[in-house]
């Protein structure tokens, strides 16, 4: 396929393609524990969809430029003990 990468850039970048793309990531398992050979397959099947985008990919990862991008986002308080929300 011509020109790949820069097609599922374009289903994919919009802010429902965002959406979409972290409802399959829930669903694919990938920011979950894996613990069986199903949920793997599921989760390197979403990893493949990253890197077909051009996210996910080893020079991103080598350098640090993912890391980089996650640490930009808020940082999330950590629940004081005895103050948990039901």
């Amino acid at each position: 396929m011509e020109n790949q990468r820069e097609k599922y850039r374009a289903v994919f970048s919009s802010d429902v393609g965002i959406e979409v793309l972290n409802d399959m990531a829930i669903n694919c398992g990938f920011f979950a524990d894996l613990k069986t050979s199903e949920q793997m397959v599921l989760s390197n099947f979403y990893r493949w969809i990253l890197e077909q985008i051009g996210v996910y990919d080893y020079e991103h990862i080598e350098n640090g430029a993912v890391l980089r991008k996650l640490m930009e986002l808020p940082l999330i308080p950590e629940e004081i003990p005895g103050n948990e929300m039901d």
